[in-house]
């Protein structure tokens, strides 16, 4: 069975020329490529509009076509980063992304947190279709991080973000920030649905958390979280950073920052 490359081509339609070229070499190498044009539009939360067919077990490499340019935009940013941060908790950090640039340059180290795992290479490396036949038959690792991080997003209902502390983890409280946008609401439930009731147990709020230059707000509860129930946040938004953890029972902070922007 052909191995399947889902394609998001940022850009604009009416200039199909690097998706045809794509297209070739990657039928070329017995590939097979499905795809759609991304859509900036947050407010209508479109990222999510190829998560289903992107975490199809057919899907073997995720591809972002874009002018390097295109990757400095924050609404694009933040758009991608809840995309890549949906699919890795489905289909596991190793599951290949690959960001092919059709003008300027980018690294790994200017992309935000959920996407520094990618690999990067121009529409110009004549090496472009053995690398894409290589990554996608190379079967993708199923790790996770010690954490399981979600974002639910629907129209008419909001951004919930959902964490728990993964496979094999307990955590004896926890806490969420954001550095930009407002919280709005949190709860505790079962993982993958948004809970019914808001189930909290000594519920916190406008915690002030610094790390290095930047402020967060932060919610929290004392809820026991396991990898079978997460905690939600609303958040209304779109944060350049998150930070979240396990409640600290002193001063000691352990927590993971994700770059969003």
């Amino acid at each position: 069975m052909k191995k399947t490359i889902w394609i998001s081509a940022l850009g604009k339609k009416e200039d199909p020329a690097p998706i045809q070229r794509l297209h070739q070499i990657i039928t070329q190498y017995g590939l097979d490529p499905i795809g759609h044009f991304w859509q900036d539009d947050l407010a209508q939360m479109a990222w999510t509009a190829p998560l289903d067919e992107i975490s199809n077990p057919k899907v073997a490499m995720w591809m972002i076509v874009a002018k390097a340019q295109d990757l400095d935009s924050e609404s694009i940013r933040y758009g991608l980063s809840c995309l890549a941060i949906n699919v890795q908790n489905l289909k596991g950090h190793g599951f290949p992304i690959v960001i092919v640039l059709t003008s300027g340059e980018t690294t790994p180290d200017r992309l935000a947190t959920p996407l520094r795992g990618a690999q990067i290479v121009s529409i110009q490396n004549p090496g472009l279709g053995p690398k894409l036949a290589a990554k996608a038959n190379i079967p993708a690792s199923k790790s996770m991080p010690p954490y399981q991080l979600y974002i639910h997003a629907v129209v008419g209902i909001g951004q919930w973000y959902e964490v728990n502390p993964g496979t094999g983890h307990t955590w004896q409280g926890v806490l969420f920030g954001i550095d930009t946008g407002e919280i709005t609401s949190h709860g505790t439930g079962s993982v993958g649905k948004l809970p019914e009731k808001a189930i909290v147990e000594y519920p916190m709020k406008g915690l002030e958390i610094q790390r290095g230059e930047v402020k967060y707000k932060a919610w929290a509860v004392k809820n026991t979280l396991s990898d079978q129930n997460g905690y939600f946040l609303g958040v209304k938004g779109y944060p350049k950073s998150i930070l979240f953890g396990p409640l600290p029972e002193d001063n000691d902070l352990d927590v993971y920052v994700v770059e969003l922007i």
